[in-house]
């Protein structure tokens, strides 16, 4: 059974890691104007910044074997003028390849849902490329559902 903790500052060198894979698997394939160089340079003091604030929710997933497996990182945003309700965001969600679907999304999710409940959020939101078909299928397995459509030109 994996095990879901919350990221302390001697853990963001393992959020990092996870997040380059992230931006080096999703991004990288479906993005190719995102900087995928961005964890590296600069992650590492942006999640520092973020371990202590409660608005923020950083998790890391590990196997029995205490293996770095994954990770999600969310938030939650006061209301305003336009939405008057506290939400929530999963900014972020990876779980290693040779893990996946065997719960840990889900797990992760469930824990992000959660938290964004205690925090009073009246709905959560995440978005995923177009053409990640696989992530879109299993955010919805997860209860979220398509509220809009960016669309993009490149100039």
């Amino acid at each position: 059974m994996p095990t879901v903790r919350v990221v302390t500052e001697r853990d963001v060198d393992q959020l990092v890691e996870s997040v380059t894979n992230l931006f080096r698997d999703d991004a990288g394939q479906f993005d190719p104007l995102t900087d995928t160089s961005w964890p590296q340079r600069e992650g590492h003091a942006r999640y520092s910044a973020l371990v202590s604030d409660p608005d923020w929710l950083l998790l890391l997933a590990y196997d029995d074997g205490g293996r770095l497996i994954g990770h999600l990182v969310g938030r939650v945003n006061e209301p305003g003028s336009t939405r008057p309700h506290r939400s929530a965001v999963l900014e972020s969600i990876y779980i290693w390849a040779d893990i996946r679907s065997q719960g840990v999304g889900a797990l992760l999710t469930t824990r992000f849902l959660d938290w964004a409940r205690e925090q009073n959020a009246v709905f959560a939101s995440v978005s995923a490329y177009a053409a990640n078909e696989k992530a879109q299928r299993f955010y919805q397995r997860q209860g979220f559902a398509s509220q809009s459509v960016m669309l993009q030109t490149v100039l």
